[in-house]
Parts: structure tokens; sequence; C-alpha cells
């Protein structure tokens, strides 16, 4: 049952108080902010925070530049996080950009050969972070051959990886261009790789001869990294490449759990992480104050106001009440029953068709001479007296008042009624 204090606070009908209600707004504000927080000083372990070769990542070993580029062009693009050999349909591209060394990539490189549609990047560096320049890389270290071939080994390619030193410009007229790559990685010692852009004796991009589909491998990945993809007409023959893989209207799927960026859809963990959380807990919050609003409003209910009847009798009670209720003030009986009396006057004058202009004594003097001419046993004029009388005195009792204003009813409806009725509820 709500205590006086929480009637103080609430007006009726409301769920909260108004500091109940500030502290709901409160806690929102700062669920906001939290989140805002988060979205512009991100954990370094959030994807959008990583300087590696995915395609979150801004830096120049990311791959970011590209994807963008194909949704610019309006091509349908899809960063998939669970289940991608699954996503990737007759109808679409699988892209698998620089896998790491996990067990998800290497399920994944295993099935590549049943593919319906895919593009194998070959990885080439690792990434060292600019501490100043948090999104950037400070040092970028080739990944160990040996690392490579493991990539392909998963894939069930068989050939070798060489580097060779130097800037190197190829023509590409079937890709609408040429390319810049300096100190390429190719493919040497191909078997069932039939090549499609050859680099000095190496294979650059290759066909897999593996199963029904069509899979190509790009050994070098600054044709579509961030850092090189804008050297001559990288950008062109990149998305060239992939326009020449993807089917007609089919979406290009580049997979992130090759990255450790698996996501399992799971609506109730993600409810409990970041920034998730902070609106989970606000949310637990509310419904908290809510509960507890509730609770609060519960109890035995107020007794109701008793409903106002028409008639007489209903005015003798309310009067009555309120002649009670205000002898607790001084002079407030005494304004009451002087202005009943008033009413009463009027009302009578009113009814009977008196004259106008007289003042009261005289409208007093003549209602009691058309009551004699009734032959009426009650007079007005000792009720007035007497009503005036309390009223210069100023301290009435309710008693008093409430018998002075039953004696004023009890003459109005004998002058109106007679002496037989003079009782009667009207």
């Amino acid at each position: 049952m709500s205590s006086p204090s929480d009637a103080r606070e609430g007006r009726p009908g409301e769920l909260f108080s108004p500091r109940t209600l500030m502290l709901v707004i409160a806690i929102g504000i700062a669920a906001f902010a939290g989140m805002l927080y988060l979205q512009l000083f991100a954990d370094p372990d959030d994807p959008d925070f990583q300087v590696g070769a995915t395609t979150y990542s801004s830096s120049a070993i990311g791959h970011k530049a590209l994807l963008e580029t194909l949704r610019r062009i309006d091509v349908p693009v899809i960063v998939s996080r669970f289940r991608s050999g699954e996503k990737a349909g007759s109808g679409s591209l699988l892209v698998l950009a620089e896998p790491d060394d996990n067990a998800i990539a290497k399920a994944l490189l295993g099935g590549f050969g049943n593919v319906p549609r895919g593009l194998l990047v070959l990885p080439k560096w690792e990434g060292r972070r600019d501490l100043s320049k948090p999104r950037w890389v400070r040092k970028m270290d080739p990944v160990s051959i040996e690392s490579v071939e493991r990539v392909l080994d998963h894939a069930q390619i068989d050939a070798l990886i060489k580097r060779i030193q130097g800037t190197f410009t190829i023509e590409m007229p079937e890709f609408g261009g040429r390319i810049e790559l300096t100190d390429p990685q190719v493919l040497i010692d191909t078997r069932g790789l039939r090549p499609i852009v050859s680099l000095k004796g190496g294979v650059l991009i290759g066909e897999v001869r593996l199963g029904s589909g069509r899979q190509w491998v790009l050994s070098d990945p600054d044709l579509i990294s961030n850092h090189g993809i804008d050297e001559a007409d990288n950008v062109i023959v990149a998305v060239s490449m992939i326009e020449k893989l993807r089917p007609s209207s089919g979406v290009v799927i580049f997979d992130e759990t090759i990255h450790g960026f698996e996501q399992r859809p799971n609506l109730l963990k993600t409810a409990f992480e970041l920034p998730f959380s902070i609106v989970t807990l606000s949310s637990a919050v509310a419904i908290l104050l809510a509960i507890w609003g509730g609770m609060m409003r519960f109890g035995r209910p107020e007794p109701g106001q008793r409903a106002l009847q028409p008639g007489k009798v209903t005015l003798i009670r309310t009067t009555a009440d309120l002649l009670r209720h205000a002898s607790r003030r001084s002079g407030t009986v005494e304004l009451v029953l002087t202005r009943y009396l008033r009413a009463q006057i009027a009302d009578m004058v009113a009814r009977l068709n008196g004259p106008r202009g007289l003042s009261e004594s005289r409208q007093i003097a003549w209602l009691d001479d058309l009551a004699n001419a009734r032959r009426l046993r009650s007079q007005l004029h000792p009720i007035a007296a007497a009503i005036d009388s309390a009223t210069r005195a100023g301290s009435t009792e309710p008693g008093r008042a409430m018998r002075l204003a039953a004696d004023l009813h009890a003459w109005k409806q004998e002058f109106l009624y007679g002496l037989a009725k003079g009782s009667s509820d009207r």
C-alpha cells in the first residue's frame, strides 16, 4: 500500500512518481551513451577494429576497399560469419580471402573443390598495429612460405609458392586493364591447375581442376588489398575477376569464419554481449521498476465517494458536511449559514414573484407578511435573526449551525407545501 510520501510525489493515475520516472530516463540515457562510446572506442577484439586481412579491416592489408567498391556498383555482397559453405550455392560466389590456420578454415578449404563457384586468395602479409592509429598497421611482415603452402595442402591444390623481387606491370585486356604488383607471390610446379594469368613463369591466377564447379586461386592478395587495389588498374581487374566468376545476378559471399569471426545465431547470448548487454541491463531495470511501481499500488482500496443523488436531501446533507468540516476554520460556519440564508430568500422571492429591488430585511418582512396571510405557523424573521446573531458572534458550534440550517429548510418546506408536508424530503 502506498505511503503518504508516495502519494505526494505522484498524481492519481500515474504509474511512477516523478523521481522514479527521472531515474528510468537517466538509465536510458546512460545506456545510449554507453553504446555510443563502444561504437567510437571499440574493443580491439571487435571485427571492425582489426588490422588483419579481413573485409572488416581498413588497414593496408585489409579488404574493406574491395567490399565497398562492389557495394557501390550494386553487386550484392554478404559478409558471412556462420556456415558459409552451406550458403554457397549455384547462384553465389564464395570468397575465401587469406584464410588463417584454424579448424573452421581447414574445413572450408577441404571442401573448396565442391563449391559451385569459389575464389581462394592466398595469404601473404601479417601486420603489426600502429598504437598511435589503432586501425592502421605500423609494419607489414611476409607470412612464411610454409604457412601459405599449408593453405594449398588443405585445399588439396598441388602447387608451391615462389616470391619474386621487384615491381611488375602486366597487361590484362581480358580483365579490362593492367595490374601493378610489387614483390609478387606466384604459384609454381602446379599440377591440376590451369593458368589464367601468368607472371615470370609462375601462375598469378589459376583455375582449380578438382570438382565439377568453377574455382579460381589468386596467389597474390595485393591485387585486392587496401594498399594495392589503387595501383594501376588493379581495382578494375579485381572487380572483373569477381564478375567473371560470379553467376548472373549472383551474390558474392565473403567468409569471415576463416579469420576467427564465427558468430552463431544465438539471441540470448547476443543480448548479454556488448554493446547489447547495456540495453538488456537497462530494460531489466525498467521492468523491475515497473513491477515495483505496480506492487506499491496494491493494498486495501480506498473508500469510494458517496454518489450524489438529486434532490433537496442531498443539498441539506452536503451543507451539513460543509458545516462539519468548516468548523475547523474560524468564520467558515457563519459564512456558510449566511450564504445559505441569502440563497433561500432569493429563491423564495423568485418563486413567489416578489417585488424587485427590496433589501434583505424588507424581503424577509414581505415573506413573513405573506406567511401570515396564508396562516402559516413558521416565521422567517426569527431564523434570520438567529443566523445574524451567530454570524456576529463568530464562534457558532456545528450542532447549532446545523439546527439553524434545518429550521430554515423546514420553514421553506412549510411555506411551499404546507404544514403536513413540511418534513418531507423534497
